[in-house]
């Protein structure tokens, strides 16, 4: 079976080119190629699923695992992602190498902050696995936020627009997901 970055067909577009043409000279090109039009017609496609009228979630003022404080008013200003996981979800699990590189990706721009709310965990079993793991993205500790919210499903991601205000709901894990979220950030940045 193959993993979530391989893609199942690929040997069947490789042999139908071979078909195709002969043999493969100028495959890799041509993948190149179709995968740079699949990408904008993801990033076009994602793009227009901005909520028309955004409006901010409830007021939120959560404890991290560092012991630290963040309220939805420090995010006004920024463009803000905010995930909502949980250890016990396993495509939370499978998502999180990813949302560590989209944390890396912008650790340093001053516009976005990347944030975590961790929902249902026991605290030592959510500390043992963010140590195991090795992972320094920011965690809050849910309060009932998404009982507030009526957060249902996981992972869910709210992107943040400078108001503050939800500008984009993914639910689900995202294999895609730097790239993807990536898309959603910048284009709130330069709004």
């Amino acid at each position: 079976m193959p993993s979530r970055e391989e893609n199942p067909c690929a040997e069947a577009l490789r042999e139908i080119y071979q078909q195709a043409h002969g043999d493969l000279r100028g495959y890799e090109r041509h993948l190149a190629a179709e995968q740079e039009k699949g990408s904008a017609l993801r990033r076009e496609r994602l793009l227009t699923e901005r909520i028309p009228q955004p409006e901010r979630p409830p007021a939120f003022r959560l404890k991290g695992l560092a012991g630290d404080f963040v309220s939805s008013d420090d995010l006004v200003g920024k463009v803000a992602v905010v995930n909502f996981w949980g250890v016990w979800c396993s495509g939370c699990r499978q998502e999180m190498p990813y949302f560590q590189r989209l944390v890396d990706k912008y650790r340093h721009d001053p516009a976005v902050v990347v944030l975590s709310i961790d929902t249902y965990d026991a605290l030592p079993i959510l500390q043992k696995w963010i140590r195991e793991k090795a992972y320094t993205f920011p965690v809050l500790l849910d309060d009932g936020l998404v009982y507030d919210a009526r957060v249902e499903s996981f992972p869910t991601t709210w992107f943040l627009d400078r108001r503050g205000r939800i500008a984009y709901i993914q639910i689900g894990s995202d294999q895609n997901l730097v790239e993807e979220f990536g898309w959603r950030i910048e284009d709130l940045k330069h709004r």
